[in-house]
């Protein structure tokens, strides 16, 4: 008999759809939410040296916020796959302005955009 924790395999219809949005593929690729920023550069931004990536962070250049779960100045950075994920999906969007008119709109349908709630108010 099945342990009634396991959840059942789907069946027929039920397979659901690989998600593909931006967040999960990061997700899959780094394995946590939170990755740390060396990571990120060897992946995206290979062009910076460790330095100049600190320094873009910083003076917002790549606008990407840094996290840090210790409020220390000498914890660990990290940055949030959601920022990242919200940070490709722009810059997808951007790199289309020079595109002709029938072929931005078919690639803007294509790309996917994460669907992050609103936030509450006063926050």
């Amino acid at each position: 008999m099945p342990d009634a924790a396991q959840p059942m395999p789907p069946w027929g219809d039920d397979v659901a759809e690989p998600d593909t949005s931006t967040v999960a593929l990061l997700y899959q690729r780094f394995g946590d939410v939170l990755v740390d920023l060396d990571s990120i550069r060897r992946a995206y931004f290979r062009n910076l040296s460790p330095d100049r990536f600190r320094r873009a962070l910083r003076e917002q250049r790549i606008p990407l916020p840094i996290v840090r779960l210790d409020r220390s100045a000498k914890a660990q950075p990290f940055i949030s796959i959601y920022h990242m994920a919200a940070l490709i999906e722009a810059r997808q969007i951007d790199s289309l302005a020079d595109a002709p008119p029938h072929i931005a709109d078919r690639m803007r349908q294509a790309t996917p955009i994460t669907a992050f709630p609103p936030a509450a108010a006063g926050e």
